[in-house]
């Protein structure tokens, strides 16, 4: 977590490629993950981070998961796609990422 925190976002996402390797049921981990590899132009890697955790279905991390889906789709041009997401997470009664989304689908929609 160290490189993650100096903002070295390739040995973050070397570093944690390991440990989640090692601890496949670290959600968390694979979280930050997913953040270093869409810091470092892989929205494909990241997404396949979530997977993982939508996967495993452990409580704790839909949210971040439906964000980050929202992220990994707008970073690969799925805009489209992004949208969708983002309706997805403002339809939800309740969502951390309400405000986020609404601002996504707005510059989404002005492209």
């Amino acid at each position: 977590m160290g490189a993650y925190a100096r903002r070295d976002y390739a040995s973050a996402a070397e570093q944690l490629k390991i440990h989640v390797e090692q601890r496949r049921d670290d959600d968390a981990a694979r979280l930050y993950l997913c953040c270093a590899y869409l810091s470092t132009g892989r929205p494909y890697d990241a997404e396949l981070q979530l997977d993982f955790i939508e996967q495993a279905d452990r409580p704790g991390f839909r949210d971040q998961v439906d964000w980050y889906n929202a992220m990994c789709l707008t970073c690969s041009g799925q805009y489209g796609r992004a949208v969708e997401q983002a309706d997805k997470i403002l339809a939800a009664k309740t969502h951390t990422y309400k405000v986020e989304a609404q601002r996504l689908k707005e510059a989404l929609q002005a492209k």
